[in-house]
């Protein structure tokens, strides 16, 4: 039986097929194969790799709609590959101290007219070990922003996702059917099935700040969220990708069971 090395095809074609095998089509331990291989194999599938993810996340930046900048921190080396994060223009999503005027209608100390942009969604289809959301200062200093008021919105798209479909609440709790609602207005969605293992929610905490009552109240308000939420992605008739959820510092993660393609 006669075979063939790998290494006889030309390096165009070699490199096309290494530009496949990345978290856009597949979990990086499933090409583990190229990586052992060979040393010569592994060294030009590791570059490549980069290269290929490197350009499709540029994609996705180009789309945002904002003249506000989005950073993704692209991986700097083949081990942070399956490990994407966003960060978002604070101030967006968040109010000056005193600037009544984004505060009109809205209860609770909650912004409900921040969302998750469309041109996100395909990062939470990627195969990768983990998706952290997170913020950058792009003005004025940290300290400047109300952290109080959430962005209720941009928080109910990101854990919409987190249901394989949409869930009903018990009836009998009237704060969920309000809550439920809500959510069902929610024009985010996902074009196709969620494969990401760990979505990551980072708030800030700014050490610009040193006021311990005031950045005890903003993770209080942070937690609070997620605690009177959790019926969404842990009601008995959800029809969760949750398997465990924790807060961790100033960041909740979700593990996620990945959908099936």
């Amino acid at each position: 039986m006669v075979t063939t090395s790998f290494l006889v095809l030309p390096g165009e074609i070699r490199n096309r097929i290494y530009g496949f095998c990345t978290p856009v089509t597949g979990y990086v331990k499933e090409y583990n194969g190229l990586r052992f291989a060979a040393k010569q194999i592994r060294a030009e599938y590791e570059t490549e790799a980069l290269k290929a993810m490197r350009k499709y996340l540029a994609s996705i930046k180009k789309e945002w709609p904002h003249p506000k900048e989005l950073l993704i921190i692209s991986p700097r080396n083949f081990s942070g590959l399956a490990n994407v994060t966003v960060q978002l223009p604070i101030s967006m999503y968040y109010p000056p101290h005193g600037d009544e005027s984004l505060q009109v209608g809205q209860s609770n100390r909650r912004r409900n007219d921040t969302k998750m942009e469309r041109c996100l969604a395909p990062l939470f289809c990627l195969y990768l070990s983990s998706l952290t959301i997170a913020y950058y200062d792009d003005s004025f200093g940290l300290a400047r922003y109300n952290h109080s008021l959430l962005p209720i919105g941009l928080l109910q798209d990101m854990t919409n996702v987190l249901v394989n479909g949409r869930t009903t609440p018990f009836p009998s709790f009237s704060n969920e059917i309000r809550m439920f609602e809500q959510r069902k207005s929610r024009e985010f969605c996902l074009d196709g099935r969620l494969h990401v293992r760990r979505l990551i929610y980072r708030w800030i905490r700014s050490v610009e700040i040193d006021a311990s009552e005031y950045v005890s109240d903003v993770e209080m308000r942070n937690i609070k969220f997620f605690l009177m939420e959790e019926w969404w992605w842990q009601s008995p008739r959800a029809n969760t990708l949750v398997t465990n959820w924790a807060r961790k510092g100033n960041s909740v993660y979700f593990d996620l069971k990945p959908q099936a393609d």
